[in-house]
């Protein structure tokens, strides 16, 4: 009876074919992109062509004709038993559990829009239950765009290049947000994959489409960037300003194929480019740098200096220290730049990260000491100490006036600065490919490979779908 029981299986075995996955198929991937998220208010457009479900009850609206409301338009607000749909005006039309899926009937190039912003594939509308800053439960909405890849793709590059570049840097930008994309699935959680910020890549929808960015896409179709035959990491950036960086000065982890390199064709100081290349300068008061600190919970004291304690080879900022009266904060990697983002209330005080860590720091308290042997710069005066003619003696006074012989004028100097003055080169964090360098690189007859090969040093192209 075993013998038997065991040749069944070994035939049942050699019968039923064992599927592995495979690394090349004819399936497009799917992607989840969160395209409107904690929202107490949603206006959807429906065409004719579409359909809004209750994927609870599998209960349906359609819009055919504009015979149920005008022009199919609606406002979907949360509930705690669902999602209410009504007119513009005001007229209920019906509750719905939800999640609510609009979803074409039958194609045309109509297409749905969800706030303004038209999009392919599919959009679901589900509730959202968070707290707010009281622990009080915030009933709110999330839109999701249910949609392939390549139509996905078709409305992140032209948002990530410029249209009319080069058709190759085109193609390498299609290339490096495919993978990117495939690398970053469920980057959000179960809700949705990615969101369609500049947090993840920015996404514009159908609206966004154009012709030379859809034939990069296509012309790419299904290529990706590989190493050891998984997907590699595929960061990309505007500028570098000059040299790329390794992932590990920026963030934490170090990868083979992302490398620090001088970037010679990283040199956007041409029309479209020139704003990319220098930003600055940037002025902070002691008191805006409190309120950053603050704002993180870092309680420093009173500021005292701001000082740049260590560079990376490309020149990024990898140290940059917070004196204070209290205590001292070194903000390490990436936070030299991100720790200078802030939202308020009061829009002109708010302020988004610096543009790079790569940057030089000047204050109003900077001085420079000519010695017998040497001219050295000082910080600050403050706890400073002069020759007298009975020795060294300690300043204690407030201010120091000093004349300024290249101006000719009188100049106060603060014992402590009062004023923080940013200056630097590049766009973004600086790793993988600089769009500005692989515009440059078209431009001098390099192909969308020969682009990707350089910023992800021994990756390999390769067909991940047909």
């Amino acid at each position: 009876m075993y013998k038997k029981i065991l040749v069944l299986v070994l035939i049942l075995f050699l019968i039923v074919p064992v599927f592995v996955q495979s690394k090349t198929n004819n399936d497009v991937p799917q992607v989840k992109v969160g395209v409107v998220e904690d929202s107490k208010e949603i206006k959807v457009e429906v065409p004719s062509n579409y359909m809004m479900v209750n994927e609870y009850s599998g209960n349906s609206i359609k819009c055919r004709d504009g015979d149920l409301v005008k022009d199919g338009e609606f406002i979907l607000q949360p509930l705690s038993i669902g999602i209410k749909i009504t007119h513009l005006d005001g007229t209920l039309i019906d509750v719905f559990t939800g999640p609510i899926r609009i979803t074409e009937d039958y194609e045309t190039d109509s297409k749905a829009r969800v706030d303004g912003i038209r999009y392919r594939g599919d959009i679901v509308i589900s509730t959202q239950y968070k707290e707010d800053e009281n622990g009080d439960s915030q009933d709110t909405l999330l839109a999701v765009n249910h949609i392939d890849i390549q139509s996905y793709l078709r409305g992140v590059v032209p948002k990530e290049m410029p249209a009319f570049w080069h058709v190759e840097a085109l193609k390498a930008q299609a290339v490096t947000a495919r993978t990117y994309t495939l690398k970053s699935m469920g980057k959000h959680g179960q809700e949705y994959d990615l969101c369609s910020t500049q947090h993840c890549q920015v996404y514009g929808g159908y609206d966004a489409e154009q012709s030379s960015t859809d034939h990069a896409v296509e012309a790419t179709s299904g290529k990706v960037l590989t190493y050891n035959n998984s997907l590699a990491h595929t960061f990309y950036h505007a500028a570098n300003g000059g040299h790329t960086e390794a992932p590990e000065n920026v963030w934490t982890n170090a990868l083979p194929y992302l490398k620090s390199t001088p970037d010679p064709y990283d040199n956007p100081y041409e029309g479209y480019l020139k704003p990319r290349a220098d930003w600055g300068p940037v002025s902070f008061t002691a008191d805006n740098i409190i309120s950053r600190l603050k704002y993180r919970d870092i309680d420093v004291g009173e500021l005292v200096d701001v000082v740049i304690r260590e560079r990376a080879s490309s020149g990024r900022v990898i140290d940059l220290e917070f004196v204070g009266t209290g205590d001292s904060y070194n903000a390490l990697r990436e936070k030299a730049r991100t720790i200078f983002s802030y939202n308020c209330e009061k829009e002109e005080e708010s302020y988004p990260s610096l543009n790079s860590q790569m940057f030089d720091l000047k204050t109003d308290s900077q001085v420079w000491v000519q010695t017998s042997s040497e001219k050295s710069e000082v910080s600050r005066l403050e706890n400073a100490f002069v020759a007298t003619a009975s020795g060294s003696e300690q300043l204690d006074i407030s201010k120091i006036s000093l004349k300024s012989g290249y101006e000719g004028k009188d100049r106060i100097i603060p014992f402590r600065p009062t004023s923080f003055v940013f200056n630097g080169q590049g766009w973004g964090h600086g790793i993988g490919m600089s769009q500005s360098g692989a515009y440059n690189r078209a431009k001098d007859g390099q192909t969308y490979d020969e682009i990707m090969s350089f910023y992800y040093s021994g990756t390999e192209l390769k067909q991940w779908y047909k």
